[in-house]
């Protein structure tokens, strides 16, 4: 990897960034013809409703039928791109050949000729998720670096952003189709005099968070991928800020357990981040430590990519401090992980008397279930909340919870359930700048 790339990962930004493409797709079909055309257009609008959706579960809600049964009303734009038969493909035909008739008759599938790829509309595929309550998970997400140590029973390693096994294009590949900004690591001399795969299949947890740091990245993914006896197994732990949570999974092959451990991934993050649409409710965001016309732009921006967020406008600028107004769709929590997720704010709670200097609220603790017993000396893998085993489908996480850990108790919900009231029952968030 050339210098200047290797500067331009290391100068990513932290926190959310946007996802293109969500709204394309791309399958393989066997002609040009109608039928064929039809069940592509279906194939592909199911990809994209997992991607916008966030999770491949919508995929068995009933309500969304109706969309499967007419794709193309949803099609914009599409277009054929020929396959080039390659040596397995042409031994395939060479093969039906030959057997004449029979193959017919025995109503063999014939190869893919095409990609076609489909463009959708925005408009029409959110309006009709909402429509049937299904969440809409916006186009900025969390960036997440994936440390993955790969074991294929021959060779150990750690899959680096230029993998020569090409197992890297493996994990962006399943990224894409979950609609997931994933990183890897570079790998050079610097990562690996940092971490190496033991520290990475053993869950030194520690050890992996430091490494990570130069990459900046919203979330860090620490994935084993192994050969087992009854096929392939991935352990899989997602490191956020107040915590970490982890699951298994288990797949016929290296590629679909990759890709399971992806798609949980995406099902935990969406679950968090993106919640559930509610009724639409107004809060104010109060941000201090600003100090320039740079600090106002910035965060001007950021709000406009926080999910849950349809609007928001500026209230009150006064020295370092800016009063936001911001219109939620679902509950407030929502927003509060989704801005908990990156390092440019910083929650605090302010004196009950309102006298002092406000104070930074505590961290909230990891999931249910969920226990990090790592000395802060040490470096040995503590605990950690795990799922059951997913076998294709990726099983839910515990639910979240909210611990004091010596701060603040958990805020309440409103009387309109709404989500929970900040600071003391006033409608209004206090944050830091910091990033």
């Amino acid at each position: 990897m050339s210098a200047l790339v290797a500067l331009l990962l290391l100068a990513l930004p932290a926190g959310a960034v946007r996802v293109e493409d969500l709204y394309r797709a791309e399958v393989e079909v066997v002609d040009k013809g109608r039928e064929a055309r039809t069940e592509g257009f279906r194939r592909a609008l199911e990809q994209v409703v997992v991607k916008v959706a966030g999770s491949a579960r919508v995929l068995s809600d009933p309500a969304l039928e109706p969309l499967f049964e007419n794709p193309a009303r949803f099609v914009q734009q599409y277009r054929y791109e020929r396959l080039e038969p390659g040596p397995d493909a042409e031994a395939a035909a060479g093969e039906r050949a030959g057997t004449g008739a029979a193959a017919a008759e025995g109503g063999e599938e014939p190869p893919p000729a095409y990609r076609l790829e489909v463009m959708f509309g925005q408009a029409q595929v959110e309006r009709a998720l909402r429509e049937r309550e299904i969440t809409v998970w916006g186009p900025y997400r969390p960036q997440v670096l994936v440390w993955l140590a790969y074991d294929d029973g021959r060779q150990r390693a750690l899959v680096a952003a230029d993998d020569e096994r090409g197992t890297d294009e493996v994990v962006l590949e399943a990224a894409q189709r979950r609609g997931l900004p994933l990183l890897l690591p570079l790998l050079d001399t610097e990562d690996r005099s940092r971490v190496d795969y033991l520290d990475v299949q053993g869950g030194f947890l520690d050890t992996v968070r430091q490494a990570s740091e130069r990459y900046r990245a919203g979330l860090v993914l620490v994935g084993h991928v192994y050969r087992g006896s009854d096929g392939w197994r991935g352990e899989w732990t997602l490191l956020q800020a107040d915590g970490r949570r982890g699951w298994l999974t288990r797949a016929d092959s290296a590629e679909a357990a990759v890709e399971a451990g992806v798609g949980g991934l995406a099902d935990r993050l969406a679950a968090e981040l993106a919640g559930r649409d509610g009724e639409r409710s107004r809060v104010r965001m109060r941000v201090i430590d600003t100090e320039s016309l740079d600090d106002y732009v910035r965060l001007s921006h950021y709000i406009e990519r926080l999910p849950r967020v349809e609007w928001g406008r500026v209230v009150r600028v006064r020295p370092q401090e800016i009063l936001f107004e911001l219109q939620l769709r679902g509950e407030l929590a929502d927003l509060e992980r989704a801005i908990g997720v990156g390092d440019l704010l910083l929650r605090v709670q302010e004196p009950a008397d309102g006298q002092g200097a406000a104070q930074p609220q505590a961290d909230r603790a990891a999931d249910s279930g969920s226990v990090d017993t790592a000395a802060d000396g040490g470096n040995a893998p503590g605990p950690v909340s795990v799922d059951p085993p997913d076998t294709g489908a990726v099983v839910p996480g515990p639910a979240d919870t909210d611990r004091s850990g010596g701060g603040p108790a958990a805020d309440p919900v409103d009387a309109n359930g709404r989500g929970r009231a900040p600071l003391g029952g006033r409608n209004e968030l206090v944050y830091r700048l910091v990033g």
